[in-house]
This record gives structure tokens, sequence and C-alpha cells, in this order.
């Protein structure tokens, strides 16, 4: 991976206490942060329920303005590459033009983003510049996601999946940009999203 962030690896943290900083848990030491005091997410307890009784605390974006970045990362993918990003989380609130996860260059082509769209009432895996999205498919608030956008550059298919299901393909060449990689918000363009996030990350 090049970046992985969990809320179960997070220690010394009671619940509503902010987060500065979410550590990433490969060797590539992308973390995010947030330096601004009035713009971090909270860290919260028993929020992610297992079928045998235990629990997972999230982090929690308030979509207004809540949000932890890396502006540039270690190792990050470039070019036509092949590059997967994942979420494990709880959407608090749904409307236009609100974004959960991003990674790459604010220009055309060269960015990935988990969006939600009113247009079609789902959160989308969009990439800057380009009106195509893919959709994730209907989600309620307050229920739990698992997923995964996909971009193969050997057939140039980005594929969304949801719970582990195919959602929706579509087919055209990215050119990413290593740049800013957001969790709760698309920081450049000021989209931030109301989600409780257990995990995030990006696989090369």
């Amino acid at each position: 991976a090049i970046a992985w962030q969990s809320s179960r690896r997070i220690t010394g943290k009671s619940d509503g206490d902010t987060i500065t900083t979410w550590e990433d848990e490969t060797v590539n030491n992308n973390d995010v942060t947030q330096g601004t005091s009035g713009k971090r997410p909270l860290y919260k307890t028993g929020i992610f329920t297992g079928g045998s009784g235990g629990s997972m605390p999230s982090v929690r974006f308030d979509g207004t303005d809540d949000a932890l970045q890396k502006t540039t990362v270690s190792n990050g993918p470039t070019g036509d590459t092949d590059v997967a990003m994942f979420l494990v989380g709880i959407p608090i609130a749904q409307s236009n033009a609100k974004t959960v996860l991003q990674y790459g260059e604010s220009a055309g082509d060269k960015s990935m983003h988990f969006i939600y769209r009113s247009g079609n009432s789902a959160w989308n895996l969009d990439v800057f510049g380009q009106t195509a999205q893919n959709s994730f498919g209907a989600t309620s608030t307050g229920t739990k996601y698992i997923m995964r956008g996909i971009y193969d550059s050997a057939t140039d298919d980005r594929k969304t999946y949801k719970n582990g299901a195919l959602q929706n393909t579509h087919n055209r060449p990215l050119n990413f940009g290593n740049a800013e990689y957001d969790v709760g918000a698309f920081v450049s363009q000021s989209l931030y999203a109301n989600w409780d996030i257990g995990d995030v990350g990006i696989i090369p």
C-alpha cells in the first residue's frame, strides 16, 4: 500500500478528542494532518460494531471544513498507472458536491475522488475535469460501506465496488499527478464530507 489510515490503530485518544495527525500504517509515512484546530475531525468511539459484539472507533468529519491532508505523497503513483483507493465508512449526511476521499493533482485527468452527486443520488468515482462518473450505487446514511475505486492502466477502465460487488465500469485513460491526498474532503476544491471513517488508503 502507498497509504493506509485505520481508526483501530489510533492510540491515546478519548471520545470527542480532535485528530491532528492520522498516522500512515505503511512504511511510506504518508500521515495526513490538519494544522488548523477548528478544521480537525473528531475521534469517536463505538461507531463500528461487529457481529461478535466488539466495536471500532471512527474519525468523524463534519462536512463543513474538517479535512486531513498529505500535500505530496511519498512513493505516490504518477502517470498512466494502476491505482486503487479504498474506504470503510458510514455516511452521516449525503448532499451534492461532497468529497470524502481524493488523490492526485487538481488538473484534467490527473486525480480520482469519491464524490456525492445529486444528479444520480449516489456517491461516485470522479476524475477531475471529466463529466462522466462511476456510481457506487444507492447508499443510506447511518450504514457502513466498504468502497473501492480502481483504475486499470492496461485497459483504461475505472471500476467501482461496494461491499465487494462491482457497481460500474467506465473507460477513459488517466494521467495521475502526485499532489494532494485528502481524507474527508477535496481540500483545493473546498468539498467537505460528513462521514465516519474507519479505514482509508491508496494501493498501487
